[in-house]
């Protein structure tokens, strides 16, 4: 039981989002993100950091980050390119846990 936040673009309207409490959250990470039809001023880690704080998951999880389309893209899950997210969360959202899973692995989001 429980709920779930699900996005697949890299953006959002904090006015909406600001509301929402998930219990898990699974945010996407890829391309320039956009806060309020507007390129975030900053990087890519940081949105995510962003997402964290306004949505308070217990849980987040990464869409988006793999290797989905070479050249133009590159692997971001591995431990040393998530390194500087679970940073950024430390620092904006503590108690936020960013979950890694492997490409095809299944996961349980919700007890």
């Amino acid at each position: 039981q429980g709920s779930i936040f699900y996005h697949d673009t890299s953006g959002c309207w904090t006015r909406v989002i600001s509301d929402l409490r998930p219990d898990v959250a699974i945010v996407a990470m890829a391309g320039r993100p956009n806060i309020d039809g507007e390129p975030i001023q900053g990087s890519l880690t940081q949105f995510v950091g962003r997402m964290g704080s306004m949505l308070r998951p217990k849980q987040m999880y990464l869409g988006h980050h793999d290797d989905w389309m070479p050249p133009s893209t590159r692997d971001m899950s591995s431990e040393e390119a998530l390194a500087p997210v679970r940073v950024e969360l430390a620092r904006v959202e503590p108690r936020v846990s960013l979950v890694s899973v492997g490409y095809m692995e299944g996961t349980r989001l919700l007890e």
